[in-house]
C-alpha cells in the first residue's frame, strides 16, 4: 500500500479515450516482514482511502504523505498519529489551542473541565504538542501515549 507510481499518457487525440502506455513502480521503501511497518501503511492507507475518496490532486497532502513514508522507513513509531494530524490540520478540523487543560471534542476547544473521558488532562497535553508544532517527526510517545493519542483522533 501507498507505493509512488508512475502514469505515462498517450498524446490525446481528439474523440478518443486517454489511455495509458506505462504503468510502473517508482519506489519501493519497505520491508513487508516488519509487522509494525505494514500495520501502520495499511491503516493510514485505508484512512486516507476513505477520507480523500472524493479528493482532487493536492500537492500538501501528496508531500505529507511523502513525510508519512518517510518516517515509516527510518521506523518511527509515530508516523501514523503525524499523518492523521496532518490530515485534520489541512481539512481545518484542529481545535483552538489555549491555556486551559482540557479539549473539548465536540466544541473543538480546551476547557476548564474534563468533558470526555478520552480526554484526559494527559491527552489534552499531547493534543496540544501537536499543535505547537510543525515537525510531528520531533514528537515522541511512549505505546500508551501513542494508543490513547489515537484513540482521541478517531473521536
Amino acid at each position: 500500500p501507498l507505493n509512488e507510481v508512475e502514469f505515462i499518457i498517450q498524446p490525446i487525440k481528439s474523440g478518443k479515450i486517454i489511455t495509458s502506455s506505462t504503468f510502473e513502480l517508482i519506489k519501493w521503501n519497505y520491508d513487508y516482514s516488519d509487522i509494525n511497518s505494514s500495520c501502520m501503511l495499511m491503516f493510514c492507507s485505508d484512512f486516507l482511502n476513505q477520507v480523500l475518496r472524493e479528493e482532487n490532486g493536492n500537492e500538501e497532502l501528496y508531500i505529507e504523505i511523502s513525510n508519512f513514508l518517510q518516517s515509516v522507513t527510518v521506523q518511527n513509531a509515530n508516523a501514523h498519529l503525524a499523518l492523521l494530524f496532518s490530515v485534520l490540520r489541512y481539512s481545518g478540523h484542529l481545535p483552538l489551542i489555549s491555556s486551559k487543560a482540557f479539549l473539548d471534542p465536540e466544541s473543538g476547544e480546551f476547557t476548564e473541565n474534563e468533558s470526555h473521558s478520552f480526554f484526559t488532562q494527559s491527552v489534552s497535553e499531547t493534543w496540544k504538542m501537536y499543535l505547537e508544532r510543525s515537525d510531528y517527526s520531533e514528537i515522541k510517545l511512549n505505546r500508551t501515549q501513542r494508543q490513547q493519542m489515537l484513540d482521541s483522533l478517531m473521536i
